[in-house]
């Protein structure tokens, strides 16, 4: 989750590496906890699960 400032940054040095006609650049606020999932090949060997939550320490 980032800052309102953050977020205008990110977009003013976005607006400086696009073409404004060619390119589209979105930006959308997501939920903390909303859903992750992947497209595409897996990017982790078969058994491990990423789940995004930190690992418990015990």
């Amino acid at each position: 989750m980032g800052s309102e400032c953050a977020r205008s940054y990110c977009l003013d040095e976005i607006r400086g590496l696009i073409d404004p006609v060619a390119d589209d650049v979105r930006c959308y606020a997501l939920p903390a906890r909303g859903f992750q999932g992947r497209v595409g090949r897996a990017s982790l060997p078969d058994g491990i699960v990423w789940t995004g939550r930190q690992a418990a320490i015990t």
